[in-house]
C-alpha cells in the first residue's frame, strides 16, 4: 500500500510540474502557441546544426511583441544587443495565404507622409550605409529616398539595397541570416511584398530547443532542408534524448541505492 501511495504522489507531482511548466511558458511567452518549428535553412550560418544558431529542424520559443519591442539589427549594433549568433532580433511574421516568416530584423523604416522615411537608429549606426536618390545623396536618417544601400550585414558581411520608392507605411526590413540563399531584404527577394508592418509581426523569437523539432519535419514529409543543411540534427536529438533518460535512471537508481541503506541501517 506504502509503494502504490508513492508511486500516486509520484505521478501527481509529474502531472503537476508539466502543468506548472506549461502555465509559467504559456505566461512568460504570450503567444499561442508559444513554440514553433524551422523548416527551411534561411537562418543557418554553416551547412550543419549548431546550438545559438536557428537552425533547420529546431523548435523555437517565441515571446509576443508586447513582452519584448524588436530590436533591429541596425539598433544592436549599435548598443552591442545580439540573439542567435547576429545582432538584433529574430521576427516571425505572417504573408497572407503563405506560411510564416522567422528572419532577422534588419531596420525600421517610418513613413514621413511624404515619400520619405526615417530610419530609426540609423543617427547612431556606425556600419557603412548610404541612400541616393537620381545620383543625389540623400542620407539623412529622417529624411529617406530612393536607394538604400547597406554593406557588410551579418555574419556573412552581405551588401544589400531596397529602392525606397516601392515601398509604403511603415515597418521592417527583414531578411534570413545564410549568405548562401538569402542575399537581399526580403522586400527585395519576393518573400514578402512591402514592409513588414507591426501588425504582421506576430512574435519576436526568443528560445532555442535545439533539433526537437526534426521528427516533426520528417514526419510530414519536409526532410529535404534536414538532410541538405543539418544532417545531424536527428543523431544530435537521439544523443540529448539519451543523455536525458539515462540521467533519469542514474537518478533513480541511486535513490533506490539509498533507500536500501536506509533499510539495512534500520534492520540492524
Amino acid at each position: 500500500m506504502r509503494k502504490n501511495a508513492v508511486l500516486i504522489v509520484a505521478v501527481i507531482a509529474i502531472i503537476a510540474a508539466v502543468v506548472g511548466i506549461k502555465v509559467a511558458v504559456d505566461e512568460a511567452s504570450g503567444v499561442s502557441p508559444p513554440f514553433t518549428v524551422v523548416d527551411s535553412q534561411s537562418m543557418q550560418h554553416s551547412h550543419d546544426s549548431e546550438v545559438g544558431i536557428i537552425d533547420t529542424g529546431d523548435m523555437i520559443l517565441l515571446r509576443d511583441t508586447s513582452k519584448h519591442e524588436p530590436v533591429t539589427y541596425v539598433e544592436g549594433y549599435s548598443s552591442g544587443y545580439r540573439m542567435f549568433g547576429e545582432y538584433g532580433d529574430v521576427i516571425v511574421y505572417e504573408r497572407p495565404g503563405q506560411n510564416q516568416v522567422i528572419h532577422r530584423a534588419i531596420l525600421y523604416l517610418e513613413s514621413n507622409g511624404d515619400g520619405t522615411f526615417t530610419g530609426r537608429g540609423l543617427e547612431s549606426y556606425t556600419g557603412k550605409w548610404s541612400c541616393h536618390d537620381s545620383g543625389t545623396d540623400t542620407s539623412n536618417p529622417s529624411e529617406l529616398s530612393g536607394t538604400l544601400e547597406m554593406e557588410n550585414i551579418g555574419y556573412g558581411g552581405k551588401k544589400v539595397s531596397i529602392d525606397l520608392s516601392v515601398l509604403s507605411g511603415s515597418g521592417y526590413l527583414t531578411m534570413g541570416d545564410n549568405a548562401d540563399t538569402n542575399g537581399y531584404f526580403d522586400q527585395g527577394s519576393g518573400i514578402t511584398s512591402g514592409l513588414v508592418t507591426d501588425d504582421r509581426v506576430k512574435a519576436t523569437a526568443w528560445k532555442e530547443i535545439p533539433w526537437a523539432g526534426s521528427v516533426k519535419l520528417i514526419m510530414n514529409g519536409n526532410d529535404g532542408a534536414l538532410n541538405s543543411w543539418a544532417p545531424s540534427s536527428l543523431e544530435y536529438l537521439t544523443a540529448a534524448l539519451a543523455t536525458i533518460f539515462m540521467t533519469i535512471i542514474g537518478i533513480g537508481f541511486a535513490l533506490d541505492v539509498l533507500h536500501l541503506r536506509k533499510a539495512l541501517k534500520g534492520g540492524h
